[in-house]
């Protein structure tokens, strides 16, 4: 618990316009960091914790996230890394009901991917590499292009390297 409230912190949410201040988010917020201000809902940056409670509790999808207020996408990286030192895993990945939201967010996403399959290895990155140049030449799309800076900081702390070779079985 404390590892992934620490992943999440500095992601601080942003309201966006479609807020329309019904104070559902207000009331979800653990620590007190969303106030109303006139009909729309307002963060206190200093004081939230990134948890994401507010946006999973805005029923209209007002809330969203600034990734560029924080080095998340480093961190999902390093704790991976930390999560399998010293151990020898095998890796795979189920490249199935591809979306373009995260999968936190609990709620229906429409599909943006067919079932491209299972990648498999021993190398957490190169895995990770084969599987999102796989979906990119699938969807013709760029859309993921952000997980590739998970995957250069991941390789640059040693937890892989980006470098693979498909055996197609």
């Amino acid at each position: 618990m404390h590892g992934k409230l620490h992943q999440h912190s500095n992601a601080i949410p942003v309201i966006g316009k479609k807020c329309i201040g019904c104070g559902e988010c207000v009331a979800k917020c653990p620590v007190n960091a969303i106030t109303l201000e006139g009909n729309k809902a307002v963060i206190n940056p200093d004081l939230c914790i990134g948890c994401a409670s507010c946006s999973a509790t805005c029923e209209i999808n007002a809330i969203g996230n600034s990734w560029d207020r924080s080095n998340f996408l480093e961190k999902l990286a390093e704790y991976a890394y930390g999560a399998q030192i010293d151990k020898t895993n095998i890796y795979f990945n189920f490249v199935f009901n591809i979306t373009d939201g995260c999968d936190c967010m609990g709620e229906h996403m429409e599909l943006v991917a067919p079932n491209i399959g299972i990648f498999a290895g021993t190398d957490p990155v190169a895995i990770d590499t084969a599987s999102l140049d796989k979906l990119q030449v699938v969807t013709k799309s760029k859309m993921f292009d952000t997980a590739r800076a998970t995957l250069k900081h991941a390789e640059k702390i040693g937890l892989g390297e980006m470098e693979y070779k498909v055996i197609e079985v």
